[in-house]
């Protein structure tokens, strides 16, 4: 038998051999391409503080990852001094967690009408991408918001038409998709492997989860928003106290009432709570020390989004879009613009 005849006779064996060396190779490039890398330890993917003011800006290991003014709100990454600026994602963005390998974000329709437009799906969507810019991927197209960060997992509130607004969880890798509790509760405050969140539908109670046993507990029958706890006190909105900014003790149970005024919002860092106060005549963003002394005015007028970062506090105005400026996070206060520009690709 010649090499031509030997050649048609195992003319199939031949093609056959070659699918299977394409499959296989699709195969493998498949799984590289979506291997999602896992962490190995409960990292908690921003401060509480900040995602209950948006989430706007996330440092980590140095990098802080931001929601850039400058350019519609797109996620954005810079080292301290900012002279690395590197656009990460184009959409706009918020509730941003990170850890060694992704951010995570929650996608912001800036085209919605109406108070409810971020209930229609895709616009509030849940994403992850990479430090770099690269494999973006969307882990959950149905609204997401509040978004924190466990070890492998995201706790966040869910919509949906059939059970509306619900504390869900999902596997960074987009699997493992389900819900928590039914209570629309806001759990962004992590320590490791356990999430503080205050109760909803029945009472304002704080409560203590377990991510890993999925057990819960009650850490105190006290009414509380928006709860920091800080080694063995609770930083809070005190709804008992007209929404004071209060501290509690929680093996005493006594409590403190760090403001003598209304805080519409607040966040804190090492010594210091920044506050909107809202106060007839007032009105305005103020710091305090975490004693109730030393009380000053960071600027007159109506602000929110108070983020915070080891070197800087970021706040916008009211109701006012790429309006954020920025105090350092202590020493003497100085307020400027947040204006860090736009990523040059030329």
């Amino acid at each position: 038998m010649n090499v031509k005849d030997f050649f048609i006779k195992n003319l199939k064996w031949f093609i056959l051999g070659i699918i299977i060396i394409l499959v296989t190779t699709f195969i493998i490039i498949n799984r590289i391409n979506n291997h999602v890398t896992l962490n190995d330890s409960y990292v908690n993917g921003n401060y509480g503080g900040n995602l209950y003011n948006g989430g706007y800006f996330c440092e980590h290991n140095g990098t802080l990852f931001f929601a850039n003014p400058d350019d519609k709100m797109s996620l954005y990454s810079a080292s301290r001094n900012f002279d690395d600026l590197k656009k990460i994602s184009g959409y706009s963005v918020a509730y941003i967690n990170a850890d060694d390998n992704y951010v995570y974000f929650s996608k912001q329709d800036r085209k919605g009408n109406g108070a409810f437009s971020f209930l229609q799906v895709d616009r509030c969507a849940l994403y992850r991408v990479k430090h770099n810019g690269k494999k973006e991927t969307a882990i959950d197209h149905d609204p997401c918001m509040y978004s924190c960060l466990v070890g492998n997992y995201i706790y966040y509130i869910h919509y949906d038409e059939d059970n509306a607004s619900t504390l869900y969880k999902i596997k960074i890798n987009g699997k493992e998709r389900e819900m928590v509790m039914k209570e629309p509760v806001i759990a962004v405050y992590a320590n490791e492997r356990y999430i503080y969140y205050t109760g909803v539908e029945k009472d304002h109670h704080l409560y203590k989860l377990d991510t890993e046993s999925k057990s819960k507990m009650i850490v105190s029958t006290r009414e509380f928003y928006n709860p920091i706890i800080i080694d063995n006190y609770v930083y809070y909105m005190d709804p008992e106290n007209d929404y004071h900014i209060t501290s509690l003790n929680l093996s005493t149970d006594e409590k403190f009432d760090i403001t003598h005024a209304r805080a519409d919002c607040f966040n804190m860092y090492g010594n210091f709570i920044f506050y909107q106060k809202n106060r007839e005549g007032e009105e305005g963003l103020y710091r305090i020390r975490l004693d109730g002394t030393n009380e000053e005015l960071i600027a007159s007028g109506v602000y929110c989004n108070i983020n915070v970062t080891t070197f800087n506090v970021y706040f916008s105005l009211y109701d006012v879009e790429d309006s954020f400026y920025m105090i350092p996070t202590s020493g003497k206060i100085v307020m400027t613009k947040f204006s860090p520009g736009i990523e040059n690709n030329n």
